[in-house]
């Protein structure tokens, strides 16, 4: 079951039908304020992408429904200057969610492995230890799986999903508008997993695209409907998603801010952690 929680969390994208949140179409003739993503605009998106590196990190808050297993809130910082390195607090709601009924509170995320930390009941399952360690070599060895949430953990950071606008082919421009009292560009855009390796984008590799392709087949996506709206400095301050998944209709919104904020990350106390790679070798989890 943690398993379950840590690859759903993970999906880097997802896909939706009809409209985005904002009423743009997904394809077909731009309608009235929106223009195609051509030249210029796909340098203005290549900016966002490179600033984006260049911040490194940024503040989080998310919210998330994802079908059957709930509607889960996440806020906290990432850090993703040397993979990705922060921490984020967990509330759940909805009496189907998974991540409730386990107890899930925290995911930290270190150079070498991914954290959750449970509650009290949970705990007592687990020798009274609170937190699960989920070695990113452990996850390389369970095969494309294993290998393919690995590479979502790593690569979550907002750039993700400006390359897979930018690889869309079907970007349109909204216009301007104020996200919390900051003007941003808005951006909308329907990536079809299908079609996203057809041809190399400017800015992006075959190989990216690969990656990319093979993220979102791996969690059962067909399409992402994505939206994200950009400041002044070329960094996007939020993001929603609409997407159809093998685990039900996802969809996510997220705010971005501070970045550049400082992220320091501690693993848990060896003493109250137990090993994951028992449990993702079909065992049980080993203690100590």
């Amino acid at each position: 079951m943690a398993v379950a929680v840590i690859a759903a969390l993970g999906t880097v994208s997802a896909c939706g039908g009809g409209k985005s949140s904002t009423g743009a179409k997904q394809s077909g003739a731009p309608s009235a304020g929106q223009q195609p993503v051509v030249g210029s605009a796909i340098s203005a998106l290549l900016k966002v992408k490179s600033s984006t590196d260049q911040a490194k990190s940024a503040k989080v808050d998310e919210d998330s429904t994802m079908g059957a297993m709930g509607t889960m809130h996440f806020s906290g910082a990432l850090d993703w200057s040397d993979g990705m390195q922060g921490d984020l607090l967990l509330t759940s709601s909805g009496s189907s969610s998974l991540a409730g009924a386990m107890g899930i509170t925290e995911y930290r995320y270190a150079k070498d492995a991914m954290y959750s930390h449970f509650g009290d009941q949970m705990a007592q399952s687990m020798g009274g230890k609170h937190w699960m360690k989920y070695s990113y070599d452990q996850l390389d060895k369970q095969g494309p799986a294993g290998k393919a949430m690995h590479q979502q953990i790593n690569n979550g950071n907002p750039n993700q999903t400006v390359e897979m606008l930018i690889a869309s082919g079907d970007v349109k421009v909204v216009g301007k508008e104020n996200v919390k009292g900051v003007d941003a560009t808005h951006y909308s855009g329907t990536v079809d997993v299908a079609k996203l390796t057809t041809q190399t984008t400017p800015g992006l590799s075959q190989a990216d695209q690969d990656q990319l392709k093979q993220q979102m087949s791996a969690a059962g996506i067909t399409t992402d409907q994505i939206d994200i709206w950009v400041n002044g400095d070329n960094l996007m301050v939020k993001k929603t998603e609409q997407m159809h998944s093998a685990k039900g209709e996802i969809k996510q919104t997220v705010y971005y801010s501070d970045y550049g904020t400082t992220v320091t990350v501690t693993p848990p106390p060896a003493a109250d952690t137990t090993d994951a790679s028992a449990a993702l070798s079909g065992g049980m989890p080993k203690q100590g």
